[in-house]
């Protein structure tokens, strides 16, 4: 009897996280069809079955991205458990912090910010804003409910939040964090927040 075939949503997902882990290691042009083909073990011929092309698996790269960011934030913004101030110095921590470092020598990541590549770029941050946007004023809203927040217009306020925030990564990941430059950006950041969100200067640590 031949190898029983695989649900095709294991072997799509299969070759997204195959893909995903070579674009991190060797960027995206240095990885080709056969990399990722040879890394899960199937022919040419499924790779095309699932993707057109290597463009296509890497808008299917992006949609994972997105879709981690979204179970992320789900935990957190349906977490009764959890106060407003609690979630959003939390999601601030990963959002500036982790992933600043774990996306330094993050390959893929460079190329999405690579000269050229300014609408794949705003296709991922599109969607992820899309994500984002209920989930982190569900939580200002929770923190308008304990009192933490001040916040007239919760959605309006995250939405241009989002794009403050967005542009203020790109420039911490650029600044070494000895630098003083980093440093001032990210005391700045803290007052700008915690302003935004009404509360003390100090309210909110990023270091």
């Amino acid at each position: 009897m031949g190898r029983k075939a695989k649900d095709p949503e294991i072997r799509r997902m299969e070759l997204i996280l195959a893909a995903e882990k070579l674009f991190k290691e060797k960027g995206f042009e240095d990885t080709s069809v056969s990399d990722i083909t040879d890394a899960v073990g199937v022919s040419h011929g499924t790779f095309f079955y699932y993707f057109e092309s290597k463009n296509e698996i890497l808008k299917a790269v992006i949609n994972y991205y997105v879709g981690m960011d979204k179970e992320l934030l789900e935990k957190f913004a349906f977490d009764d458990s959890m106060s407003a101030m609690k979630k959003i110095q939390t999601i601030l921590d990963i959002s500036l912090g982790q992933k600043e470092s774990a996306n330094s020598e993050n390959k893929l990541y460079q190329y999405l910010h690579k000269e050229g590549n300014e609408l794949l770029h705003s296709e991922y941050v599109k969607k992820s804003r899309e994500i984002t946007l209920p989930l982190i004023t569900r939580i200002i809203e929770q923190g308008n409910r304990e009192g933490t927040f001040d916040v007239k217009y919760p959605q309006e306020t995250v939405e241009y939040s989002l794009y403050l925030i967005n542009d203020i990564q790109h420039e911490l990941r650029a600044a070494p964090r000895s630098n003083e430059a980093y440093y001032r950006k990210v005391r700045a950041l803290e007052i700008i927040l915690t302003r935004i969100l009404g509360m003390k200067d100090g309210s909110i640590s990023l270091s």
